[in-house]
């Protein structure tokens, strides 16, 4: 398996060169009294030089790993960035023409991107059950910009948290036809583009998308991969890209990404997916438990269970789940996921105690669409429990999936549904941001 990046830094590595460049620690870890994690690091850990390329205008080995992974996934071209998901989002946003479509269960990155650059959005309400926002629907789609003449481009999320997806391939027939642009954030599809027993891959049903590397693939945090299917769109999201990456990306990240395509395309010729798989449907055979039914196998959903009780057995049991809420567990498993793992999971879930599920809580909105308005006024703070009413001036909701309950702008409802969590954003000490009635 082709890894340009990684070669191009072991060769480096081997050279043993006295480096006068960035970074500073000089591919040393100096003083194993204080940490030795980075002994085995730092060697690799480089800048732009004449040999290894330049992510802003790459024509060596980081143009190659890019071309690698837009055959893999059946895209004109590939762009890394090492500022992860959010980085592309923002860069497909900047790029973007006319009025945009996004949906509610978008993250949080995407409403920050319209306001920063000023866009006017149309907030397609998703249709909600069991407290997830479900995927949005063609028919969603079609009504939408039937009643909003504006709208020329479309941005979705696909697949979600939960592991579910739209219909990409007839959401972006539909778009073209009426010539507007698909965008996806794909952040958790990544691994798509890998198996047959999975989704067919999101770079191929739509204009631009962007991927998280290190979500689903065995990449470096940071690390995504952002598509493009049109020279002129791609054109100007790398334009884009150039401004929001950082000049001095990590090359670590880079290789990371290098690393994992390669890692995973040897893995699924080996059968490591249909194992997974297997082991996968062992697992949601347990009696007594129940699961989401899916898209993504990959994505194990826990359902009908106390999320946070479920969570915490499991954490004692040495099982760290990626989040929970009021009555799922959500689980990310590799394409190559250790057996090992997997069945410490499933002897765990076999052994853990009937947790009965809360009452499911609906955030109430009432209109098929919100509209992102700027508003000016004095801005307070007050207690959750009394922010029913008052206009939300910043975004909050739960992290993760960092998904906005609430945007800037608008009247919160059921503010409460807040107080079931941890981890959140936009709250602060208890207290919500609104604007002075």
């Amino acid at each position: 398996m082709q890894m340009p990046i990684v070669e191009m830094l072991e060769n480096y590595a081997k050279q043993n060169n006295a480096r006068f460049h960035m970074p500073c620690h000089k591919g040393v870890a100096q003083d194993f009294a204080y940490s030795n994690v980075f002994e085995s690091v730092y060697p690799y850990d480089i800048t732009e030089l004449d040999f290894s390329d330049n992510l802003l205008n790459p024509d060596g080995v980081i143009d190659q790993a890019q071309k690698l992974y837009a055959d893999l996934y059946g895209a004109e071209q590939c762009f890394f960035t090492t500022n992860g998901s959010t980085c592309g989002v923002l860069s497909m946003i900047a790029s973007a023409d006319g009025d945009i479509l996004v949906e509610r269960g978008s993250h949080s990155s995407v409403f920050n991107g319209l306001s920063a650059f000023g866009k006017t959005a149309v907030v397609l309400n998703n249709h909600i059950k069991d407290g997830r926002f479900l995927p949005v629907t063609l028919r969603q789609v079609e009504i939408a910009v039937k009643e909003n003449k504006n709208i020329k481009t479309v941005l979705l999320t696909s697949p979600n948290y939960y592991g579910e997806t739209c219909d990409l391939q007839n959401i972006y027939a539909f778009c073209k036809s009426c010539g507007i642009s698909l965008f996806v954030d794909g952040a958790h599809g990544a691994h798509f583009a890998f198996s047959a027993l999975l989704p067919e891959g999101i770079a191929k049903n739509c204009d631009a998308c962007v991927t998280s590397a290190h979500k689903t693939l065995p990449a470096m945090t940071q690390t995504a991969l952002v598509f493009a299917n049109d020279g002129k769109l791609a054109k100007k999201i790398k334009a884009n890209l150039n401004k929001f990456n950082s000049s001095s990306p990590n090359y670590l990240l880079m290789a990371s990404m290098d690393f994992a395509r390669a890692y995973l395309q040897d893995k699924i010729l080996q059968g490591a997916d249909k194992r997974v798989y297997d082991e996968i449907k062992e697992i949601k055979s347990i009696k007594g438990l129940s699961f989401l039914d899916n898209d993504d196998f990959c994505r194990l959903v826990l359902c009908d269970t106390d999320g946070k009780k479920a969570a915490e057995y499991l954490r004692q049991k040495g099982i760290y789940a990626e989040f929970w809420d009021l009555s799922r567990v959500v689980f990310i498993v590799s394409l190559a996921e250790s057996m090992q793992n997997l069945l410490k999971l499933k002897q765990a879930l076999q052994d853990m105690p009937k947790f009965v599920s809360p009452a499911a809580m609906n955030i109430d909105y009432a209109e098929p669409y919100s509209f992102l308005k700027t508003v000016d006024g004095e801005v307070m703070e007050i207690e959750t429990e009394k922010a029913d009413g008052f206009v939300c001036a910043e975004q909050c909701g739960v992290y993760p999936p960092c998904i906005p309950l609430f945007l800037q702008g608008e009247k919160i409802r059921n503010a409460s549904y807040l107080k079931n969590f941890d981890g959140l954003f936009g709250v602060y000490d208890g207290k919500i941001r609104v604007y002075k009635k």
